[in-house]
């Protein structure tokens, strides 16, 4: 957008310079404002809808492409069960559980499951009751 400014600005320098030296007449300098603006005015406000629509679904692509790459960091973070988690182990619900979500436990994230019936909510206290597959199967402290 910048280089359209300048190539239109240095475009009028030039043609100001030269009308001014050859022409003595100021109105000659309005002639090329109304071949070349009154078109670009009337596309603008036929299609101002266009316009606008076209920037908003930019802008919303851009805001989604950012939400995505913040997810995928925060689940990047997440560990699996590479290293053993013991049985009786306690932690943290990070989320609401329904039935699945994300516990902490000694500081390290891992996929959970609520064992039984119900669901646990964010913040409470979990106890790892088993794990296989890749999934610990946690049940509420209390």
């Amino acid at each position: 957008m910048i280089w359209l400014i300048l190539y239109l600005g240095i475009g009028f320098i030039f043609y100001w310079r030269a009308v001014s030296k050859y022409s003595g007449d100021p109105d000659d300098l309005l002639i090329p404002l109304f071949f070349i603006l009154e078109p670009i005015a009337w596309v603008m406000l036929l299609f101002w809808p266009l316009i606008i629509w076209v920037l908003k679904e930019d802008m919303k692509a851009k805001v989604q492409k950012r939400a995505i790459e913040r997810k995928r960091a925060k689940f990047n973070k997440i560990e699996s069960l590479e290293s053993m988690v013991k049985i009786g182990a306690k932690g943290t619900a990070l989320g609401i559980m329904l039935p699945s979500g994300i516990v902490e436990i000694e500081g390290n994230r891992y996929f959970a499951i609520c064992e039984g019936a119900g669901s646990i909510e964010k913040g409470s206290h979990v106890v790892v009751m088993s794990s296989s597959m890749g999934t610990l199967k946690v049940r509420k402290l209390g």
